[in-house]
């Protein structure tokens, strides 16, 4: 019996293949009937007996094109209309084709873009193919998408190809089944397609077009080069007289530039790759990769840093410049310093012209700007574990020296069981059965159905592999804008604006469990940035032609993002909604990871800056509920930032208010005096210990009761009062030492710190934080970080980068490190944690044990940081001993807490060291832990958090 089938189908199915792919499985079946394109994804109506229909939709399903992602698949059965063979349609610009749709909301997917594929790469190169060494080469696997096309339904008239008009033998492959650029919109080649020139700064054409860049940055020039979202300002590598002035005109002194290599052979040249991290470099989405530098190219690359960041080309044009010359090139966003990433050839030519000596252009419109994605692969001790049910046994795993690997996709690894226990660990720290872990998981199905339907987009933001956690620091070019999958159905049409760092907006139509982010904005403090974010705003809304029925920011008050909000809900008349930042940081680990609703977790949030509840500057924050209702519970003990935002560019301020915390008044006295050359020979004549002893037990520790405090990596061998009393009746000679180090570490005259002293204690321009991000910024200045801040995030990555020296070329993070260079005391309540009462992490003992240590070797050197390997290598076992203690505080409260789900967000967490150990040892005491691994772990992913519980909240 012959039936007619109607087919709606959502999701990445426009500019992927997806109709030649049906056209293909309708020959296959003898099936009658169309697809189109429209703007809900794509209709089909196929005609054939019933058993014929099963076959399609089956086939449609589970082995449709690689670069597809179907969200939602429905059909329904009419009377046959009697169609006779089968057609790709012309596209409708409607809703009317949608089964199911009640809200006429367009709902494509547009597909990101996508890297030349391998059979493109081979014509290109090949003499003999009339498309050798053609500039735009694609085909229906690769090429641009998301940043060509200007609305949907994805046809060649609604991109930037619209003014191309196709030539006789590209209408040929077009209209050919059998050929792969059959229905591939942007096809073209050098009769038809846009073209490429290369011009001076004066705006001089010239002719040999790749002969001319290439011996340009041969010689030591500068190039613009146009890719898929924008330009990149290329230099040879290798020469360290570009890469100055390339720093010197993009006014980036410190930053690390990326390198774009012809080939994976080429990078591990020059660096240091797993298997992992190989995988990312080839795939489909090309992100900039950070990988253990091994050197050789220009010492100003990465400014003495262990890590560089490492990609691939993935254009045309890239390929073509790297088949005439094989050497590294620098491959930085086109921009000037802080602004958005340039796609237009005219501002191209005003704004980089002034220090590129060429630009390379084409005459295809970039429609939407799209910088390079940049990940971070964390190597972990063990496999990932699963939240969820083993689906052999329908169980959770409760034990916690195994658990079970799942991927989605994978089914191989569905059922593999590792073994947590590590005995190379036997310094592990007793933990007395009083913390009463939960591992009492609720094991309804209905919770979990969400996740096991979902469909997972693509391998790269779903892998969940057993020795390396995938963080992702930018996600943009390659990924967006493919929908993240979150568990619920959205209540209404959201706008989410995320942060005014990193930002990323967010967007989800009522009635969908999937989010759409935003490519990578910046930071919206740049006029130019807050300008850009406001159109890429506008043209989302239009684009999907959808109202928001709500819009959601953070409560910072002068952020950019929460006074757009404000504005935005007022013109439109809808609620302005305000979730607190690091809540959103926790419900987006949340939603990514696909939790239950009523799911109790541990959520840690640390980063540098997130405006709180309290109006006070958050960013070492514990919480513990669910989605609707998350508290918290715990924070790091409040400091000053002297200056406010000048402490944040120069950290020095920063050391300096924790010692104020520490010795008060008395730092006045301390360091009064000590400039004399009498005073600096006497360093080594002190009793260190005492100086300890001193700073260790000054002030009176917030009146905690000492006998509630976990110690619980080292005894307090305290030798004073809790007010702060010597026992031992130091020697003045005690503050001498103290007083010259803290000049010596924070760079200030004593007549500078006195000032400093006075806006401290009374207050002025010194708002209070929790941030752990900040406590990284003042122990790299005990560690040698000298100078302003030049870019976000920079003390804490030399400090990680003192910490990874430790480890040698090759060397991975092994347990027996860590148990070597040990963790530093610190106070905490544990009464309170096991309570949930706001318990306070007191950090004043670790800054006292380090500058302890300080004065230990300051005692023996000079100069403490420019000394002999011995120094060196003690000043780094600081580090990563700092970095220990943190691991070890996480510890602490996840197993005080008594919860099984642990949620780690926040930039913080960008710390290989502390995230890799941090993870092994969760999983090893049996808790399940959850990171970012969809969206950025900074403030790059907040709005995916803020957008969920925008959609589901009552209000």
């Amino acid at each position: 019996m012959i039936r007619r089938a109607i087919i709606s189908i959502t999701g990445i199915v426009q500019g992927v293949g997806f109709r030649p792919f049906v056209y293909r499985l309708s020959q296959k079946y003898s099936i009658n009937g169309y697809i189109i394109n429209d703007i809900s994804g794509v209709k089909i109506e196929a005609e054939a007996d019933e058993e014929k229909l099963n076959y399609f939709i089956n086939e449609i399903k589970f082995n449709k094109p690689p670069l597809s992602v179907i969200y939602d698949i429905n059909y329904i059965y009419e009377t046959p209309l009697g169609y006779s063979g089968f057609v790709i349609g012309e596209s409708k610009n409607s809703a009317d084709s949608d089964i199911n749709a009640s809200v006429k909301v367009k709902k494509a997917a547009v597909s990101p873009d996508i890297a030349t594929c391998d059979d493109c790469l081979s014509e290109l190169l090949n003499p003999a193919d009339r498309r050798f060494l053609y500039p735009f080469i694609n085909c229906t696997n690769c090429g641009p998408r998301f940043t060509i096309t200007k609305k949907l339904p994805y046809d060649r008239v609604n991109t930037t190809m619209d003014k191309f008009k196709m030539c006789n033998e590209c209408l040929e492959e077009y209209a050919n089944p059998s050929d792969r650029r059959f229905h591939a919109q942007p096809n073209a080649c050098f009769n038809c397609g846009p073209e490429i020139e290369f011009i001076d700064k004066n705006g001089k054409k010239f002719s040999d077009i790749f002969g001319k860049i290439t011996s340009l940055i041969k010689d030591g020039g500068i190039a613009a080069v146009k890719g898929i979202g924008g330009f990149h300002i290329m230099c040879d590598a290798a020469n360290e007289d570009a890469v100055n002035r390339l720093r010197i005109s993009k006014n980036r002194p410190k930053k690390p530039f990326a390198i774009m290599f012809k080939n994976v052979s080429e990078i591990l040249k020059y660096a240091q790759a797993n298997e992992f991290e190989i995988d990312l470099l080839n795939s489909k989405e090309r992100p900039i990769v950070l990988l253990k530098y091994k050197g050789g190219l220009a010492k100003n690359i990465n400014c003495g840093f262990q890590t560089i960041g490492a990609f691939l080309p993935y254009t045309p044009i890239h390929h073509i410049i790297f088949s005439i010359i094989n050497i590294p090139l620098v491959a930085t966003s086109g921009n000037i310093s802080d602004e958005p990433i340039i796609a237009d050839d005219k501002e191209a030519l005003i704004k980089l012209g002034k220090f590129a000596d060429g630009l390379l252009v084409y005459n295809r419109e970039i429609h939407r700007k799209c910088d390079d994605s940049v990940i971070k692969v964390i190597t972990i001790n063990n496999g990932y574990n699963d939240y969820y049910k083993n689906k052999n046994n329908n169980k959770l795993n409760k034990n916690p020296d195994k658990f079970y690997f799942l991927e989605e996709n994978r089914n191989s690894y569905n059922n593999i069981n590792y073994n947590l226990t590590d005995n190379n660990d036997n310094n592990q720290h007793n933990y007395n059965n009083n913390h009463n872990i939960n591992y009492n998981l609720n094991n309804d199905d209905n919770h979990y159905s969400n996740y096991n339907n979902y469909n997972a987009q693509n391998n790269i933001h779903n892998t969940h592999n057993n020795n390396y956690l995938n963080i992702i620091i930018r996600r943009s070019r390659g990924f967006v804008p493919s929908a993240l999958g979150v568990p619920f159905k959205l209540k209404r049409n959201i706008i989410a604006t995320g942060s005014n760092l990193k930002n990323t907006f967010a967007y989800g139509i009522k009635g969908s469990d999937k989010i759409i982010l935003s490519q990578h904005i910046g930071d919206l403090n740049n006029l130019y940035s807050y300008e850009y974010f406001c159109s890429c705003i506008e043209e989302a809304i239009a684009f999907y032609d959808f109202k928001p029925d709500i819009i959601i920011s953070d409560m910072h008050p002068e952020y950019e993002s929460t006074k757009f909000a404000g504005e935005f809900a007022e013109k439109f008349n809808i609620p302005h909604i305000k979730l607190q930042h690091h809540k959103a940081h926790i419900i987006s680990c949340m939603a990514e990871n696909m939790l239950p609703l009523e799911n109790d977790i541990l959520g840690v949030s640390w980063d540098g800056t997130g405006y709180g509840e309290d109006k006070t500057i958050w960013g070492g924050e514990f919480f513990e509920g669910n989605y609707l209702n998350l508290n918290r519970t715990g924070s790091f003990k409040k400091f000053k930032l002297i200056g406010s935002e000048k402490a944040i560019k120069q950290p020095q301020r920063i050391f300096l208010s924790l010692m104020f915390e520490i010795l008060g008044d008395k730092i006045i006295n301390i360091c009064d005096g000590n400039n004399s050359q009498d005073n600096k020979k006497n360093i080594g004549s002190n009793n260190i210990t005492k100086i300890n002893n001193k700073i260790t037990g000054n002030n009176n520790h917030d009146n905690i009761n000492k006998n509630t405090c976990c110690n619980r990596h080292g005894n307090d061998n305290n030798s004073n009062d809790m007010n702060g009393n010597d026992k031992n009746n130091n020697s003045d000679n005690d503050d001498n030492i103290q007083g010259v180090l803290i000049q010596e570490i924070s760079g200030f005259s004593m007549q500078e710190i006195s000032k400093l002293y006075k806006l401290w204690k009374n207050d002025i321009n010194s708002p209070e934080t929790s941030s752990v991000g900040r406590l990284f910024d003042a122990v790299s200045c005990m560690c040698g970080f000298k100078g302003e801040v030049t870019y976000e995030g920079e003390a804490a990555i030399f400090l990680e980068n003192l910490a990874l020296s430790l480890f040698g070329a090759g060397a991975s993070l092994k347990n027996i490190y860590f148990e070597k260079y040990g963790k530093y005391n610190y106070r905490i309540n544990a009464a309170d944690i096991a309570v949930g009462i706001n318990f306070v992490i007191d950090w004043r003992p670790i800054i006292s044990d380090i500058f302890s240590r300080l004065i230990e070797l300051r005692k023996n050197s000079a100069d403490l940081y420019n000394c002999n390997k011995a120094n060196s290598n003690a000043i780094n076992a600081i580090s990563l001993k700092f970095i220990n203690t943190l691991v070890s505080i996480v510890l602490d409260v996840s197993l005080t807490a008594g919860k099984s789900n642990i949620c780690l967000s926040g930039g913080v967490f960008q710390n290989s060291i502390l995230t890799g150990k941090l993870f092994h040892e969760l999983k090893k005491r049996g808790l399940f832990v959850f990171i970012n691994q969809k969206v950025p772990i900074n403030d790059g992913g907040i709005s995916l958090g803020q957008a969920l519980y925008g959609g589901i909240i009552e209000f």
